[in-house]
């Protein structure tokens, strides 16, 4: 294994080999040839009164792709739909995912999401299905959510 990480310049790491790395290191590896394994943003947004919330998303996107981060976007409008497209993505990803930035924009209140239709649902709920499906390798931030948020640009 040590060997290999010496050459991934070369090589790449797999996801597998970064899970075996984790046994005998506390660092936190990402690959620099990122053709074995990734790193994933992810933008899920809505767009009910929500004015310039598209822009936003994909100004988040171009973000993360000037990071080389492989990012991907998704409007929603029901939670239920939300969680499903979400569980089906990561399920996608899973096995190529080094890295895993991911981002809910929507109205909603302490540690909750409201859809466009008025479904609602817990933050946490979606963080557990990322605990479920991709690698304990890939690091987590969890159980986080940010009560409120001022918008700058709209005063509110």
């Amino acid at each position: 294994m040590l060997r290999k990480l010496i050459k991934y310049g070369q090589t790449g790491l797999s996801l597998a080999d970064i899970e075996a790395l984790t046994d005998i290191s506390d660092t936190y590896i990402i690959p620099n040839d990122q053709s074995l394994a990734k790193p994933y943003g992810l933008v899920y947004y809505t767009t009910k009164d929500r004015d310039g919330a598209a822009e936003e998303a994909h100004t988040i996107m171009q973000a993360f792709e000037s990071l080389n981060i492989t990012a991907l976007s998704n409007p929603w409008e029901n939670f239920d739909q939300l969680r499903v497209t979400f569980s089906d993505k990561l399920e996608e990803i899973k096995d190529d995912c080094c890295f895993l930035i991911v981002t809910f924009m929507a109205h909603g209140f302490k540690g909750h999401l409201v859809g466009e239709d008025g479904s609602r649902g817990k933050i946490n709920d979606l963080i557990d299905l990322v605990d479920l499906q991709i690698s304990p390798a890939v690091p987590v931030v969890s159980k986080f959510y940010h009560e409120t948020v001022t918008c700058l640009s709209c005063n509110t």
